[in-house]
């Protein structure tokens, strides 16, 4: 009878220790997200702590950060109009380094190194072929550095 009733304790110990450990897996998934701000969509990307960008159904990208005095929302486009800015500067004057050496630094911003190393070599055939010349070494540096990252 002693070892029924021991068996049954030890059946009894177990089941709670099995729910004591789901309860726990269950708070630890509902601490994960609650590191989210509210007011923050479920599928914005953290791009650094409590700073979240997200694309809604329309294309635009809007950034989103928690502050201590709450979330601040505002539209994601600096990268863009600085691309329109430079591309408008490169079509007004072709030949002037500055404004292709904007629309690489926007391409580098950007991550995409293969449309800047792409931009700098259509910039060199055009200068070889107008001018006979080659783009300056500062121009060079900046290609080569972000070839080597």
């Amino acid at each position: 009878m002693r070892f029924v009733w021991m068996a049954m304790m030890a059946s009894a110990l177990l089941v709670a220790g099995e729910d004591k450990a789901q309860s726990h897996k269950a708070a630890a998934k509902t601490t994960a997200t609650v590191d989210r701000p509210a007011g923050v969509p479920a599928d914005a990307q953290e791009i650094q702590p409590y700073l979240y960008r997200y694309t809604d159904a329309q294309g635009k990208k809007w950034l989103y950060r928690q502050t201590p005095f709450g979330l601040s929302k505002w539209e994601d486009k600096p990268v863009d109009a600085a691309a329109a800015a430079a591309r408008a500067a490169v079509r007004g004057e072709p030949l002037r380094e500055t404004s292709h050496a904007a629309l690489i630094r926007v391409f580098l911003a950007e991550g995409n190194v293969s449309e800047a190393v792409r931009e700098f070599t259509s910039y060199q055939a055009l200068l070889r072929d107008e001018l006979g010349l080659e783009p300056t070494r500062r121009l060079c540096r900046l290609i080569q550095n972000a070839r080597n990252t």
